[in-house]
């Protein structure tokens, strides 16, 4: 019974922490990153693994490996269609969750 309350209060306590995002906007570098990049467009996994986060983008730091956030977000534009704030945290949502879980159980 304890661990499915620890389980039940992190889902609740990501859920209260997110809710105010349910109706925001992209902000600041989110309109390059997602929104006009055309690497998250195209969603191939062959660019996306083989380039830097700004690549397809006119971002600053030419250094910045993140493939798993944009392989994220083109799976994201994939599901929707478009680029789309609400998926973005449902998305983000449901990933910081599961690792909480995750974290958890091997805490448990």
């Amino acid at each position: 019974m304890t661990r499915r309350l620890a389980l039940a209060a992190v889902l609740l306590s990501g859920v209260l922490a997110l809710a105010p995002l349910r109706h925001s906007e992209y902000i600041q570098d989110d309109h390059l990153a997602i929104e006009q990049n055309p690497i998250v467009e195209r969603g191939d996994l062959g660019e996306i693994l083989s380039t830097d986060y700004w690549a397809g983008a006119q971002g600053s730091d030419q250094g910045l490996y993140r493939p798993t956030t944009i392989a994220s977000y083109a799976w994201e534009v994939a599901l929707g269609g478009r680029a789309d704030p609400y998926i973005s945290h449902v998305v983000n949502l449901g990933l910081h969750i599961a690792v909480s879980w995750v974290l958890l159980l091997l805490a448990l």
